[in-house]
């Protein structure tokens, strides 16, 4: 889980989730944000980011839009 400054913008890491290693899976976790990231996650700044071993900078990204 990741907070940009804004939707379509990438940012820091904040909390890592777990996924399952198959073709269909899941993706699991919690966090307790804090003030400042549940205002940025109304705003659409906050987004998971999927990541290899071949590309540990992200394969996919998918922000919270409401």
């Amino acid at each position: 889980l990741h907070n940009g400054v804004a939707a379509g913008v990438r940012g820091p890491a904040i909390q890592d989730l777990t996924i399952t290693k198959a073709i269909s899976g899941t993706i699991t976790g919690s966090v307790e944000l804090s003030a400042a990231q549940i205002a940025n996650f109304k705003k659409g700044g906050l987004y998971v980011q999927l990541a290899s071993e071949k590309t540990p900078d992200g394969t996919l990204w998918g922000w919270f839009l409401k």
